[in-house]
């Protein structure tokens, strides 16, 4: 038996034990806070004039932030913004990197709660705000952002400004003492794949993020090991007169000056172009390619538009570009195709009118020529004219923008062709209660469209968070993306998706496990999260 004082003393230490657990607050989550947007108006005290320094500016009422996801459990969505700025110069130059204003203020969340806050003006293009929480809510925290000039009243040399309206974002809270890391900037163009993304970067350089088992990142490293991944932003090394950047399954292209071309990654197929079927995990030239105005990678394809609107591509047993019969006057073209199910490629391009004509693989009805019948050769689209985009996805489907509307057409396992059902469509279907579309994005078994407005919309499976609207089931009919504002361009993987925004950042979501979100880590997301620079 057990003496009743040992027994006690056991009963004591695992109260005491209880209690000191108890008392351990759970970690903090970084980041804290995501948003997609900070938007601030100045109003100056008194007027910047030429070499004025020491400015007064006032921030108006109606500046904060917008579309923000908290990742404490709290339930902040936006926040309101007010203080004071000061600007050193604010007519004058200021070499890059040099703090040239700083502000005080406060911030109110959504949920009520407040902040202090301090910033920094960093001399950068675009502008770099850094901001620090110094009381209240979550003292210490930080914040750096880009941001750009959207509004002036006024000038420096005749009269002065009297106001200045900058947006930016993210807008990335960490806590204190946690590593603040750079959002990506500059970008000017984006593409997704399979499970890795690229951008195009201001001077004309190429990063990318994501999957890198056959070297499709570019960046001298391949292999099977996840170790070769990489989780943010990361330079292909040797371009850099980049006009365009096409993300295939496992391989990526890009055009650069003189309509050339570039491949890197998986080559079994001779999809680089390059006369051979050698694996690359550094650029190699596109044997014969001049005068291209563009390109788009697919599986075991890559296809481009050249002089005079004609198409040529390679892979599929050919290594080097050759002619695509019967097409002239194409402006766009796009390949699908995925290694997933044996899926065989098809491909499509925009033509004169706005028509489209599509070839290769028919099984699901893709090629949208009323058959199921596959082609080596071009075939009309059914009742497609005026489009301005298209896109081949990786799983047998297709979409167009006309007139600002999307129609789909090929499988629709998953809700993918957006009219509200799962039934393929051998013909085009538009998407349901869809409008103002700019832009369209297919992925293994959902889509996404950029609306006029900024804002996108996406529909089909939503097993990884992919549609960006949230935890929620898929849908066969579009549903918007949580807070998503400002978006330039839409872009769409396998299973991820990523936009970028007016600003020159990119938000992903979606499958993360091979890093294709680029934020540092192998998290997936339901809603959009901010790209992450490289070191």
């Amino acid at each position: 038996m057990t003496p009743v004082r040992t027994a006690l003393g056991s009963i004591a230490t695992a109260l005491a034990l209880f209690a000191l657990s108890a008392c351990v607050p759970p970690p903090v989550p970084d980041p804290l806070v995501s948003c997609d947007a900070l938007a601030v108006s100045l109003s100056y005290l008194p007027p910047a004039t030429d070499g004025a320094d020491d400015v007064a500016a006032s921030i108006d009422s109606g500046s904060g932030l917008s579309g923000c996801t908290d990742f404490t459990g709290r339930g902040v969505t936006a926040a309101s913004l007010v203080g004071t700025v000061q600007i050193e110069g604010a007519c004058t130059y200021h070499p890059p990197g040099e703090a040239w204003g700083w502000g005080t203020g406060q911030i109110t969340w959504s949920d009520g709660a407040t902040s202090d806050w301090t910033g920094e003006l960093v001399a950068e293009s675009p502008l770099r705000v850094d901001i620090r929480l110094t009381g209240g809510l979550w003292a210490g925290a930080t914040a750096s952002l880009p941001m750009t000039l959207t509004g002036l009243t006024g000038d420096c040399a005749a009269g002065g400004i009297t106001a200045v309206v900058i947006g930016g974002g993210p807008f990335v809270l960490h806590p204190a003492g946690a590593t603040v890391r750079q959002a990506l900037t500059g970008v000017q163009q984006l593409a997704a794949g399979g499970y890795h993304s690229c951008a195009v970067l201001r001077g004309s350089t190429v990063k990318c993020w994501g999957d890198n088992g056959y070297g499709q990142l570019g960046n001298g490293v391949s292999g099977p090991d996840p170790s070769g991944d990489e989780l943010v932003a990361t330079e292909v090394p040797g371009l850099s007169t980049v006009s365009q950047v096409t993300n295939g399954e496992y391989h990526t292209c890009a055009l650069v000056a003189g309509g050339a071309a570039r491949c890197w990654g998986a080559n079994g197929s001779g999809q680089l172009g390059d006369g051979t079927t050698t694996q690359r995990d550094l650029p190699v030239e596109v044997d014969g390619l001049s005068g291209a105005t563009d390109i788009s990678a697919g599986n075991l394809q890559t296809c481009a538009v050249v002089s005079g609107g004609a198409v040529s591509c390679w892979g599929g047993g050919s290594p080097t570009p050759t002619p695509v019969p019967g097409i002239s006057g194409a402006t766009a073209v796009s390949v699908g195709g995925s290694h997933q199910g044996g899926v065989s490629p098809h491909a499509c391009a925009l033509v004169a009118g706005g028509s489209i004509v599509c070839w290769g693989d028919n099984s699901r009805g893709q090629l949208g020529d009323g058959t199921n019948t596959s082609s080596a050769t071009p075939v009309s689209v059914l009742g497609v004219t005026g489009a301005t985009a298209l896109v081949a996805g990786p799983y047998s489907s297709t979409c167009a923008v006309v007139g600002g509307e999307v129609f789909c057409w090929g499988n629709n396992d998953y809700g993918q062709l957006g009219d509200g059902t799962t039934d393929d469509s051998n013909v085009p279907v538009a998407v349901a209660g869809l409008s103002g579309a700019t832009d369209v994005g297919l992925g293994a078994v959902h889509a996404c469209a950029r609306l006029s407005d900024g804002s996108a919309m996406c529909w089909g499976n939503n097993a990884y968070g992919q549609l960006g609207a949230g935890a929620i089931a898929g849908s066969t009919t579009p549903v918007a993306v949580s807070g998503l504002g400002g978006a330039a361009e839409i872009a769409v993987g396998d299973y991820h998706s990523c936009a970028r925004l007016l600003g020159g950042s990119v938000s992903c979501w979606g499958a993360n496990g091979e890093g294709q979100l680029g934020t540092g880590n192998r998290v997936g997301a339901t809603t959009p999260t901010a790209v992450i620079a490289g070191y």
